[in-house]
């Protein structure tokens, strides 16, 4: 199976300032229609809740825009509020 991955950059609304980056595996073939999420920010970011809302608005995305089936998010250890999400 081939895959490729689609980038995202994540800028505050407010300020423009760069906050880290997210990004979308696709794997084909696309009939499986499963896809996997990881997400990376600067610390100062972290616990303010930015996170969940580039998780929550990607995973909504991908299962209705793109009619996915399963949307699964890479979490390092020790990262309880990502598992949260």
């Amino acid at each position: 199976a081939e895959s490729s991955t689609i980038w995202f950059t994540i800028i505050h609304k407010e300020t423009g300032q760069f906050m880290g980056h997210h990004s979308i595996k696709v794997t084909e073939p696309v009939k499986n229609r499963n896809r996997l999420l990881r997400i990376s920010m600067l610390p100062k970011f972290w616990g303010k809740g930015y996170g969940t809302e580039v998780v929550r608005f990607t995973v909504n995305r991908s299962l209705r825009a793109l009619r996915d089936q399963c949307v699964s998010l890479n979490v390092l250890e020790g990262n309880a509020a990502a598992i949260i999400v």
